[in-house]
């Protein structure tokens, strides 16, 4: 199992020295600190500073075992909006995780399409990097990443009132909510993908051709701030 490092938020004097410091670690309710974690946490307490830990239920300072002794944040209403995305090059999906949780995306849905190669990715990998960007940009619940999923499969679970899809075509200011965007491989979306396509609203992300994680990551933003 890979274990996400604890982020280190730091506050500096004029003198650009350390006076403070807080180290946020993502703890499933019931789980205190590992050996790793806790080694971590004394060595950055040596300076000055406060640990707490985080999940879905909101944010507690903690001792370095990681047991709650004060509550700082409670949960948070978070509106969910969903990236599905045609598989990618894992050195590439590995940077889009990371910014897709900074920018508040709660969930990505990997796609199968006629024009993507197969990949084999590392689910636990990339869940530690989200949980890893969590940490680091201060809100209180990861990325959640969906294994692969054949792209009709997904798409006949998808609301079709508040789905859209990006598409070079497709309007800049479409009319409705929309919580779930849909964006292409590099080969572009099939006829038959097309076809499948027709009953949902498109989106035009701009006049430049995107690589498929800059495309994402302007469509997560959107989401969140649209």
């Amino acid at each position: 199992m890979l274990i996400p490092a604890p982020v280190v938020h730091y506050r500096l004097d004029s003198n650009s020295q350390v006076v403070w410091c807080v180290v946020r670690v993502y703890l499933r309710d019931g789980e205190l600190f590992n050996e790793e974690q806790s080694h971590y946490v004394r060595n950055v307490m040596r300076k000055s500073g406060q640990v707490h830990c985080f999940n879905e239920g909101g944010e507690w300072r903690c001792d370095i075992t990681g047991k709650k002794i004060e509550q700082v944040r409670w949960p948070e209403s978070v509106p969910k909006t969903t990236i599905c995305v045609g598989m990618i090059k894992k050195p590439r999906l590995e940077i889009l995780v990371e910014k897709l949780t900074e920018v508040g995306v709660t969930d990505l849905k990997l796609l199968e399409t006629d024009h993507t190669q197969k990949h084999f990715y590392d689910m636990q990998r990339l869940q530690k990097i989200s949980i890893e960007a969590a940490e680091q940009c201060g809100r209180l619940t990861p990325l959640k990443i969906h294994a692969p999923g054949v792209f009709a499969d997904i798409l006949q679970a998808l609301p079709a009132e508040s789905t859209a899809f990006c598409h070079k075509k497709g309007t800049r200011s479409p009319n409705g909510h929309i919580d779930t965007l849909l964006i292409g491989p590099e080969g572009g979306w099939s006829a038959r993908e097309f076809e499948l396509l027709s009953s949902f609203r498109s989106i035009n992300l701009g006049q430049t051709t995107l690589r498929t994680e800059t495309a994402c990551i302007i469509a997560g933003y959107l989401l969140q701030n649209g």
